[in-house]
């Protein structure tokens, strides 16, 4: 005879829902975006000291980075990575 708990779902698999029914977590569907920008959007992204580009994290929850300058290139490199609602948030954030 089995114990009771080999016979539900492994916990690391299964969470409760909103009701409690204990069904399968769906994975939170992760995306990376990479975006050219103007060296100009960059420096409006990052903010004085880093304060912009910090407050676009802490409201969205991604991970949101920005390349070096590279000197005689005019663009940059926009890094936003996390899950989608969390991406999602920060192109309407930088709109």
């Amino acid at each position: 005879a089995g114990d009771a708990s080999e016979t539900h779902g492994d916990p690391a698999t299964t969470a409760a829902g909103p009701t409690g029914t204990g069904t399968p977590a769906a994975p939170a569907a992760s995306i990376h975006m990479r975006c050219l920008i103007f060296t100009q959007d960059a420096s409006i992204i990052i903010g004085k000291g880093g304060s912009h580009v910090n407050e676009i994290r802490e409201k969205s929850g991604a991970r949101v980075m920005v390349s070096e300058s590279i000197p005689g290139n005019p663009e940059r490199i926009l890094n936003v990575s996390g899950p989608l609602d969390a991406v999602s948030k920060v192109c309407m954030h930088t709109d």
